[in-house]
């Protein structure tokens, strides 16, 4: 084109508005489908809003010159009444001249009211993959983020939905999708998609501009799908203010990357079956894979979404799906019927499964796995220990002819609440379910260890322990200031120093106390009765030190009976070493009571 002085290329852009010639909107893993923004400083704004196109109409949209809309009109909002019988029909469309509407569909829905502009998508969009919406709050405005929870998938869309116009933007507004849900959107509806945008920025007028101008105030470029303005500004003529109204491409309809099944032709390799198998290919055959109990962790991390059955290994997901034929086999393998896999879990999560496939064990190795303890079995175990220990505290008080106490309010947990929804599933128990890695490093065994405490510690409650050691004749003075656990180890020493001497607990007790305290001023190395809490006590101190960063634990691992030069690859098994040590710990405390009660 051809302007006075200057030729003017067809791909032109005033200097204000050259970001906008620059920019790729496809490139990264979001395309934002409609914007309310100022993107390069408060003199700029700019609105771009997204369509469906029949393919058939692209190139001619695409040479469209002058009088380009740019905008998503509504025949609403509060439209006129009318008579006509068929009553009144919401709408969303584009009037593009010489077209006819139904060539556009707007991806998008908008309309203003009281200088705020909605955008939200269009509904269709979301109904088509089953979003759900989820609400961010934010100090800057709250963000919709559309999930596809069937999937799951989170973060769909992410749509600031409300901009506010107050003679200049107050706030901003988006809608952005990640991209395969655009692309295969395209696809199913078989549209090509485009963007019709607005856009002005105010610059210093550069010579060349000026030369553009040639003496002008204003002049008007029509280019194929693109409308440029610039005009001088009045009050300063050293400023430029550039206008564009354009039309541009994203996309056509190709491929199918949510919607496809992916499942045909891509096989998978499970170790130890000598084909690869898809979910069509197995037929009645019932084969059994082996996977490593890390693929959990993905699961565990959200646990808002997943129910885990810690004893199978099982996974539910809602109502979606579930894996649910499975069952651990030795420490840390689950054992699982490839046929019902296939058949209950979508293709995304089969493949996420097979990456943790390994080598079927042998027959003989199977045999000695299955009488291997798992987690379950050792987070099952410690469970049991505790509710068996405020048991066994609810019945010593009725053998002190007080009124009964639940064993709830002892270790706060509700045992006939825990049979009948699942004994893994109250909430201090769940997270000591989770599977171990014997890789772990010392971050790990350290939280699994504040993990540990809180079921086991945290859970124990003062009052009554403090209750039963004041009836027994303890001054209530002088165990002020204990907490539970010394409260406890207290009562344990009293019933251990019972066994060793033969002296009733209830009608002896001040004689055991005299005992117990004058074997409490002794150096531990000459102690007659050690501390039948040991193990609660390093759990506590592990505890403590996990609050502080970098700290040596060597001491306490000591303590524990473990020598750190044997931990090469690992810290697994002396977590489990840890579980095991607590169960029977708390085993043990229950024994001591009992003992001490029902002494002859």
């Amino acid at each position: 084109m051809s302007d006075g002085k200057i030729n003017i290329d067809e791909n032109w852009w005033p200097n204000s508005l050259e970001q906008m010639g620059k920019e790729n909107p496809l490139d990264g893993d979001y395309v934002t489908i409609a914007e309310i923004s100022n993107p390069w400083g408060k003199d700029s704004y700019r609105h771009i809003y997204t369509l469906l196109i029949k393919p058939e109409k692209l190139e001619e949209i695409l040479n469209y010159q002058g009088n380009i809309p740019h905008k998503i009109e509504a025949n609403g909002p509060y439209p006129f009444p009318s008579d006509d019988p068929k009553g009144f029909k919401p709408q969303f469309f584009v009037d593009f001249r010489g077209f006819e509407p139904d060539i556009f569909e707007p991806l998008i829905h908008t309309w203003s009211a009281a200088g705020r502009t909605l955008i939200m998508p269009n509904i269709g969009l979301t109904m088509t993959y089953g979003l759900i919406p989820r609400l961010i709050a934010s100090d800057t405005g709250d963000v919709c983020h559309w999930d596809n929870l069937g999937k799951p998938l989170f973060d769909v869309i992410k749509c600031k939905q409300v901009s506010h116009y107050n003679y200049n933007l107050v706030s901003d507004a988006y809608i952005k999708i990640k991209k395969e849900y655009l692309i295969d959107y395209a696809s199913l509806c078989k549209r090509s998609i485009i963007q019709i945008y607005y856009v002005d920025n105010t610059s210093s007028l550069n010579p060349i501009e000026d030369d553009i101008l040639n003496g002008e105030e204003f002049k008007k470029f029509n280019f194929k799908g693109r409308q440029i303005n610039i005009i001088k500004r009045l009050d300063q003529p050293s400023l430029l203010i550039s206008k564009a109204w354009g039309i541009r491409h994203l996309l056509d309809p190709s491929d199918y990357p949510i919607s496809g099944d992916r499942n045909n032709g891509l096989d998978l390799i499970w170790p130890g079956i000598k084909k690869s198998i898809n979910g069509d290919s197995l037929g009645g055959w019932m084969p059994y894979v082996y996977l490593r109990d890390a693929f959990l962790q993905k699961y565990e991390d959200r646990p808002d979404l997943y129910e885990i059955y810690p004893k199978s290994a099982g996974v539910d997901y809602g109502a979606q799906w579930g894996l649910n034929y499975c069952r651990r086999i030795g420490r840390d393998l689950v054992q699982v019927e490839l046929k019902k896999l296939c058949e209950s879990v979508p293709f995304d999560e089969v493949e996420y499964l097979n990456k943790f496939a390994v080598d079927p064990p042998s027959l003989d190795k199977l045999s000695k796995l299955r009488k291997e303890l798992n987690i379950a079995d050792r987070a099952k175990n410690l469970t049991d220990a505790f509710l068996n220990l405020g048991d066994v505290l609810a019945d010593f008080v009725v053998q002190m002819d007080n009124d009964p106490i639940a064993p709830f309010d002892f270790i706060s947990l509700d045992k006939r609440e825990m049979e009948y929804r699942g004994w893994w599933t109250e909430p201090t128990v769940k997270p000591i379910t989770h599977h171990i890695e014997l890789s772990i490093g010392k971050d790990s065994f350290l939280n699994r260890c504040k993990a540990l405490y809180k079921l086991v510690v945290e859970n124990l409650q003062e009052n009554h322990i403090r209750k039963i050691l004041i009836q027994l004749g303890i001054d209530g003075k002088s165990i002020k200031s204990l907490r539970s656990l010394k409260l406890l180890n207290i009562l344990l020493t009293d019933c251990l120093i019972s066994k060793d001497t033969g002296l009733n607990i209830l009608n002896d007790f001040q004689e055991i106390e005299e005992r117990r305290l004058e074997d409490e001023d002794k150096p531990d190395s000459e102690k007659q009765f050690p501390s039948p809490m040991l193990y609660l006590f390093l759990l506590n101190k592990l505890r403590q030190k996990d609050a502080h960063i970098h700290t040596n634990i060597d001491d306490l691992m000591q303590e524990l009976g473990i020598d750190m030069n044997s931990i090469v690859s690992g810290w697994g098994i002396e977590l489990d070493k840890l579980y095991d040590k607590l169960a029977i710990t708390l085993e043990d405390a229950s024994t001591l009571i009992n003992n001490s009660i029902y002494q002859d």
